[in-house]
């Protein structure tokens, strides 16, 4: 019911067009899904296989970060990811490291 009242809620707002879910709005709405303050928790979410990475977000905010991977329309978009680790929060903002050992 959350997931329906949330993608109900993103299309009354504008976050869906004829094209669906955009990466475009993806990107806007994760820069959101960042913010943090120094009791908040991150973790690693965001994933889908064509074209978004996993990216340090709020934990509060990772089950709505992942619908909306799971959603995005990528178009012909491809990427590669690179692994992160340690995702922590700093000045605000959920940050993660580049995982070195993976390259």
């Amino acid at each position: 019911m959350r997931t329906k009242l949330l993608v109900l809620t993103m299309m009354l707002a504008g976050g869906m067009t004829a094209c669906g879910y955009t990466l475009e709005d993806y990107e806007r709405d994760l820069e959101a899904a960042k913010s943090c303050d120094g009791e908040d928790s991150c973790v690693l979410a965001g994933f889908n296989r064509q074209c978004t990475c996993h990216t340090a977000v709020n934990a509060e905010r990772a089950e709505e970060v992942q619908m909306w991977a799971d959603n995005v329309n990528c178009s012909n978009v491809r990427i590669k990811c690179a692994t992160l680790i340690n995702p922590r929060c700093e000045r605000g903002t959920c940050i993660a490291d580049f995982d070195s050992s993976t390259d």
